[in-house]
């Protein structure tokens, strides 16, 4: 009012009053509930202009609420702590100035708190839980995060839980269980499709499989146990990963060599977090060579001379002896063998084969040509061209016998024993390494457990230790093989301890593994 007058006394006279404009009619915004959040709009005017400020709604105060100048601009803080999503604070902004009064009206509507990530933010736990279906790792770093709480908002219960399951070592069920303690997913249960009981009539080792499937996407791990010797499981875990779609298949293996005679009884258990499912195993163990019970020492006596003839092979490819002595050793096993079934064509291949070690090549002819065979024992048929493509020793034949045993493998024939003479006809698996190691491990995955194929796989190893990966169940049953007939040379055993301590997914099996390396090459292992 004194400068008004002061301004008067001198003459000076002001026609046109000055007005002020704002830059928007109204203001609009969402702002985070539970935050303090600072904001600013513009006052403007042709002439120097001055004026006070201030807020209707208590909710939002103006730092500085002077103002002068032809543009102003007016800093205020909008506080939504204790509010709720959707809540609304209402207001205006009086002006009193020398240009006039004025007022701008205010609606900051509060939305709820979000978590930042690469994909997308989370506002609230029912996003979380679409976040954890579709990137399941990225999950549980935004789980352990600091500011996890924020999508918990006020619900004391669960933020206890939640607490309490971020202790927990397995994240990936800690998140599962939360969610389901939300009540943001149902909880994940492994169903058996099929019969809980199964039965078995056997005269030889049997492969089957049990079908899984999942209720609904989400953590899952599970432990399968057996309860009986003759049971192999192709494996001892399953998680997620294991799933296509929601279905899941578990190999498993009855070994007939563990049956005792009449039934046999098992179980094999499945055991999650949250429930168990049990199948029930009989089988019943037959003689399909000889029925007849008053034959069966017969049939367990040849049963071990063929154990002893496959033992007597491995020691002399673990060079416990040279090739003669081999050689001799098996001559005199399989006579033995043809005296309790004279006419076996297998028993009679395998004498032909050593008739040729020994240098026996007429005997061996005349053997050979004895032999009745047919295309429709895949097995046999592919022995019988092996040993009579040793004895002819032409290239020509060889090279055309490699391709008939190799059709017969790939045409649903995939016997292990097919394989194995393939290695010995078909020089494809000489010059590549690497395709001979990776055809065992198939063969492996289909069920084969034998030390003959093992000794090829660990001679492969020893050879190019490179050629070693990972360490997986084959590659483990493979080197635990080596370790327990200290076959496995030291460029090796380094290579695989070094795998060994880089995996961070320890497991007992490769624990044992480094301890029976750390036994035969305990100085060399002190600089892994």
């Amino acid at each position: 009012m004194r400068d008004n007058l002061r301004r008067l006394a001198c003459g000076h006279f002001v026609y046109d009053n000055p007005k002020l404009h704002f830059k928007q009619d109204n203001i609009e915004l969402n702002i985070t509930k539970n935050v303090v959040c600072e904001q600013s709009f513009d006052i403007v005017s042709r002439e120097v202009t001055k004026g006070v400020i201030w807020s209707s709604n208590e909710r939002v105060k103006i730092i500085d609420n002077m103002f002068l100048g032809t543009v102003s601009t007016i800093h205020y803080i909008v506080d939504t702590n204790g509010l709720q999503k959707d809540d609304v604070i209402k207001g205006k902004f009086d002006v009193i100035s020398n240009a006039g009064e004025y007022f701008l009206e205010y609606a900051f509507t509060v939305t709820a708190q979000f978590l930042k990530t690469n994909e997308n933010d989370i506002a609230d736990l029912f996003q979380f839980a679409n976040f954890t279906r579709d990137y399941p790792e990225e999950a549980v770093a935004v789980f352990l995060s600091d500011n996890f709480n924020i999508l918990i908002e006020n619900d004391t219960k669960l933020s206890n839980i939640y607490e309490a399951l971020k202790k927990e070592n397995n994240t990936g069920r800690a998140i599962e269980e939360f969610l389901v303690a939300a009540g943001k997913k149902s909880p994940v249960l492994i169903n058996l499709c099929g019969d809980k009981e199964r039965s078995y009539i056997c005269s030889d080792d049997r492969r089957d499989t049990i079908a899984l499937e999942k209720n609904a996407w989400g953590y899952i791990e599970a432990d399968i146990c057996v309860e009986a010797d003759f049971i192999s499981m192709e494996t001892k875990h399953i998680s997620a990963q294991n799933f296509t779609g929601n279905k899941c298949e578990l190999a498993y293996i009855i070994n007939y060599e563990k049956l005792h005679d009449g039934y046999n009884y098992g179980r094999i258990i499945i055991n999650t977090y949250n429930h168990k499912i049990v199948t029930d195993i009989e089988v019943k163990k037959i003689y399909a060579e000889y029925p007849d019970e008053n034959t069966n020492e017969i049939y367990h006596d040849k049963r071990k001379l063929m154990y002893e003839i496959t033992k007597n092979y491995l020691d002399y490819r673990m060079k416990k002896f040279d090739t003669g002595v081999w050689a001799e050793r098996s001559a005199n096993l399989i006579e033995r063998l043809r005296t309790l079934d004279y006419d076996n064509p297998l028993y009679m291949l395998m004498q032909a084969q050593v008739y040729n070690l020994r240098k026996m090549n007429d005997e061996a002819q005349n053997l050979i040509e004895q032999v009745q065979v047919s295309k429709d024992d895949a097995f046999l048929y592919s022995y019988y061209l092996y040993v009579k493509s040793m004895l002819i020793s032409n290239a020509v034949y060889t090279a055309k016998a490699a391709i008939d045993i190799k059709n017969l493998y790939e045409n649903g024939n995939d016997d292990w024993r097919i394989l194995w003479i393939r290695f010995y006809v078909d020089l494809t698996f000489g010059h590549n390494q690497s395709i001979k190691l990776m055809r065992i491990k198939e063969s492996f995955r289909s069920g084969c457990k034998s030390g003959v194929m093992y000794m090829e796989a660990l001679n492969v190893m020893n050879n190019q230790p490179h050629l070693l990966r990972v360490l997986d169940k084959f590659e483990i049953q493979v080197l635990t093989f080596g370790c327990k007939n200290n076959i496995v040379s030291e460029k090796l055993a380094l290579h695989a301890a070094q795998i060994a301590v880089s995996d961070k997914n320890a497991s007992n099996s490769k624990i044992e593994l480094l301890k029976n390396i750390y036994k035969i090459y305990l100085r060399m292992l002190l600089f892994v």
